[in-house]
């Protein structure tokens, strides 16, 4: 990513066959989910085929594709800010936190980004519906 002024110039090169993103490795797969989500609330760091749907008060659902059986997976999802907890909205359960605060140091400026890191297992085909508190 290159900043312009105000914006950002982003290159990704894709393969030839754009569905074989899927069969990057996960660090690839975690930094290209991390760019794109840059100006959201959360971005997801788990495998393939999984996607989120956010909504515009701090409510989120993430939904893994059944794809092949590929079975449960552990998925992490990372809010962004100062955030008290994440409750599942299914069952009503405020989440355990992972790691409350992770600050890290931006080298275009002087400002820290707080982090919070939730766990899931993720199921094909659940959705799975949060709502982060603040």
């Amino acid at each position: 990513t290159d900043t312009y002024g105000k914006g950002q110039l982003m290159t990704l090169v894709v393969p030839d066959n754009f569905s074989d993103l899927k069969d990057l490795p996960l660090p690839v797969i975690t930094a290209i989910r991390k760019e794109f989500c840059s100006k959201l609330p959360l971005y997801l760091e788990c495998g393939k085929n999984v996607g989120l749907f956010l909504y515009d008060n701090d409510t989120f659902c993430v939904y893994p594709y059944d794809y092949l059986n590929e079975g449960p997976q552990v998925c992490r999802i990372h809010i962004k800010g100062d955030v008290k907890g994440l409750r599942n909205l299914v069952d009503n359960f405020c989440m355990p936190t992972l790691v409350r605060t992770v600050e890290k140091k931006h080298w275009n400026d002087g400002g820290v980004e707080k982090e919070s890191i939730y766990e899931i297992e993720s199921k094909p085909d659940l959705f799975q519906f949060f709502k982060i508190e603040r």
